[in-house]
């Protein structure tokens, strides 16, 4: 077991990393830019250590400044939580020829795995069907188009590798695909350069995005905690997530379904070689059929709807393999049941296209539930800063509940009654998705945020 773990992240995932790690005997270290100075990760830790000025590259995003804080508080392993570095495989790298343990892959199987060409290669090799797509140069319009003829449009284009900070792009013809690929381009190059790789896919409308966590040991051991939807998106980030999902309810085959995405997961992660939590993510066309989309390396944002529908602690299951143990028998033994929901509550505009706000959080109030059917990761607390650094998310809210019926009416009651005062948040428009009748019903998929928008 390790003496003391440096939390390269921040806010709310840092605190929850911290309080697996107190609970196994762990010390920590919080690592804090000036914006954070009094973040609830830095009172969640040990220890805390400022690392440099707000900016995310001069902070939160420097390899450099991070490692001299491992050294100096004499940290053993460092856990990148999720976001951020956390899919860096230059960071792995360096922890690694630091000494220290990085509670993650390897930097090689990182590099595989987001890159969507070599990503597509594995999901052939393991026999897992995936969506079709192609890489090609970011100039060639006239590759891109005959690949977006074999398959036919709409077709998405994104990076070839993924984090370089440029958000999918729809063509549903021609003219749309060049100006998709110059789009793309365009927003890689500050990090892709010039001759950054495209990537055409195709484009699967009205598909469900649904995704399974995963936990696989040096033995070889890998094995599925379940599936969660994740369908209710805007702009790349989910906004409600639930287990298990409703598009594997009432049928047979919907069952088998379920099933088949767990074992491809299985096959997938075997394949690539991934070591630790991770998750697969799919996308299940009109007719039931499931396409892989892509592999998470890590820790997954919304794991925590997994943790309390099974029991079981993802953490401490990845701290046990970067330690040499195998999946914890708890983990292995548990038998997901009942039903979780997480929504992310932010500060912001939605009447303003979601524009993000700033201010102090002077009153902060949740509602009470009974024990374990509600479970707050909150990124401030009274007297907290909301600033335009970082991302506005105020707390991922989790309900928990024997029937999905149940769990929702306690996330729509959750909602009504918090309290971030004074500052705008987006709780009235997640009420209305969750009041949706497509969405009570269970029967959506990754148009439904637009089409309330559309409203």
């Amino acid at each position: 077991m390790f003496n003391k773990v440096l939390i390269a992240n921040r806010a709310e995932v840092a605190s929850r990393i911290a309080r697996t790690c107190k609970r196994l005997g762990a010390e920590t270290v919080a690592v804090y830019s000036d914006a954070d100075v009094d973040g609830v990760h830095c009172h969640a830790c040990d220890e805390a250590v400022r690392i440099g000025p707000a900016p995310l590259e001069d902070s939160y995003l420097n390899i450099a400044a991070i490692l001299a804080a491992a050294d100096a508080t004499g940290a053993d392993a460092i856990h990148p939580g999720y976001g951020l570095l956390s899919e860096s495989p230059e960071f792995a790298e360096a922890v690694r020829a630091a000494g220290i343990t990085f509670i993650g892959p390897s930097p090689e199987v990182m590099r595989k795995v987001l890159n969507r060409v070599e990503t597509y290669a594995l999901a052939i090799a393991a026999g897992v069907r995936a969506v079709e797509g192609a890489g090609v140069p970011a100039a060639n319009l006239e590759e891109a188009a005959r690949f977006a003829e074999e398959i036919g449009y709409p077709v998405l284009v994104k990076t070839a590798r993924r984090g370089l900070g440029a958000a999918p792009v729809w063509a549903w013809d021609l003219g749309e695909l060049e100006l998709a690929l110059g789009r793309v381009r365009e927003a890689s190059k500050a990090r892709g350069g010039d001759d950054v790789l495209l990537y055409v896919e195709q484009g699967l409308e009205r598909a469900r995005h649904v995704e399974v966590e995963l936990l696989a040991d040096e033995k070889g051991d890998v094995i599925a905690l379940g599936e969660r939807e994740c369908s209710v998106q805007r702009e790349g980030h989910h906004l409600v997530e639930e287990s298990p999902s409703p598009a594997f309810v009432g049928s047979e085959r919907a069952e088998r379904t379920r099933e088949g995405i767990c074992d491809a997961a299985i096959r997938i992660v075997k394949e690539a070689g991934v070591i630790g939590a991770s998750s697969v993510e799919f996308l299940i066309d009109t007719r039931g059929e499931a396409y892989l989309l892509a592999i998470r390396p890590r820790l997954q944002i919304a794991h925590g709807v997994t943790e309390v529908c099974a029991n079981i602690d993802i953490v401490e299951g990845q701290i046990a393999i970067a330690d040499g143990q195998p999946i914890p028998n708890d983990i292995v033994r548990a038998i997901p049941s009942g039903h979780a929901f997480e929504v992310r509550l932010t500060c912001e505009q939605v009447a303003r296209n979601f524009a993000p706000a700033t201010g102090e959080v002077v009153e902060l109030r949740w509602p009470n539930a009974s024990p374990g059917r509600l479970r707050i990761e909150a990124c401030v607390q009274p007297g907290s800063h909301v600033g335009a650094h970082y991302d506005p998310t105020l707390a991922k809210v989790i309900t928990y509940a024997p029937t999905r019926h149940a769990a929702l009416l306690l996330m729509d009651r959750v909602l009504a009654e918090c309290a971030v005062h004074p500052l705008p948040t987006n709780a009235a428009f997640l009420r209305r998705i969750l009041n949706h009748e497509p969405f009570r019903a269970g029967h959506y998929d990754t148009s439904l945020v637009e089409q309330l928008l559309k409203k």
